[in-house]
């Protein structure tokens, strides 16, 4: 039987090595290219590591959905010209998954599978990062670091002096985008891998703690948004400085209206699956999956600081 060349993933995955091989380049570069080659010899340190980190995650989707015998798309790589040079990238399940077992099974897979790249490569770019000095009256952005983060940098380079930060490489950026990508998905919102271990595990309870967490998110950026604020009021920043502080829990509103807008192009609740019991080892490996967003949540995923 001949099977059809799926051309457009094949395309968007193009399209992705070119934009995050470029915006690898701009991570680390100090001058323009001059030529495609300044691009691959610095582009691939970050894209390469991001690359194998969506791929194993999109991939344990996919390999866990053949398993059950779920139909699904091969990956849908998604290019963006900007910072990471990616969206991500997805699967579709192309009909509804009626088990519990197999609906646990596809949820943890993804960001089980995406963890297993990420740590190595954390490791990697965290040891080849730099201990640097904060020069005063300077503007970094800085990255948020959740419980697993800044674990991983104390093991490599102990307690950072008061003063100083790590400079993180391209393939440590690589590494902190996997986390930032997998604690999102993580949510226990609706279609997102969080929202399918949720609902595995809870059953229709989880359709109710999910719209809780959505309403959250909105009070979350709000109030992150508050205390940068207040603090930037309390030490007498200006009118522009006191705006973009009181911004910085923005960017949680914005998922939260994301999330509504692919609820409202979907189904509100999450599709009923039959009531068989999970075995133990799947229940256990379900909770330790949502254990693990506790550790990979970043509050400020990153914010401008030395305003």
């Amino acid at each position: 039987m001949n099977r059809k060349i799926p051309l457009i993933n094949i395309l968007l995955f193009f399209l992705t090595v070119m934009t995050t091989f470029w915006a690898g380049f701009l991570y680390e570069a100090t001058s323009p290219p001059t030529s495609i080659y300044d691009i691959l010899k610095i582009g691939w340190r970050f894209a390469l590591p991001l690359l194998g980190i969506l791929l194993a995650h999109e991939m344990g989707h996919y390999i866990a959905a053949r398993i059950h015998k779920v139909k699904a798309t091969l990956p849908y790589f998604i290019p963006f010209p900007f910072f990471f040079g990616t969206l991500g990238a997805i699967i579709r399940i192309k009909e509804r998954i009626r088990s519990r077992k197999a609906l646990l099974d596809i949820g943890v897979a993804g960001p089980l599978a995406g963890l297993l790249v990420t740590i190595p490569v954390l490791i990697i770019g965290i040891s080849t990062s730099e201990i640097r000095p904060l020069k005063p009256d300077s503007i970094y952005l800085m990255e948020g670091h959740c419980l697993l983060y800044s674990f991983l940098i104390y093991i490599i380079h102990g307690k950072i002096p008061e003063g100083y930060d790590i400079f993180i490489n391209s393939t440590a950026f690589a590494g902190w985008a996997g986390l930032f990508i997998t604690m999102l998905n993580l949510l226990p919102i609706g279609q997102l891998d969080g929202g399918h271990i949720a609902y595995a595990l809870l059953g229709e309870r989880q359709n109710k703690i999910s719209g809780f967490f959505h309403l959250s998110l909105i009070f979350l950026g709000i109030g992150i948004g508050a205390y940068y604020g207040i603090l930037a009021y309390l030490r007498g920043a200006n009118t522009e400085v006191l705006l973009h502080e009181s911004l910085t829990g923005f960017n949680w509103i914005v998922w939260a209206t994301v999330l509504k807008l692919l609820e409202k192009l979907g189904t509100k609740k999450h599709p009923p699956v039959d009531d068989m019991e999970i075995d133990r080892i799947r229940l256990y490996i379900g909770i330790f999956t949502m254990i693990l967003f506790l550790f990979l949540f970043m509050p400020v995923p990153l914010k401008q600081e030395g305003l």
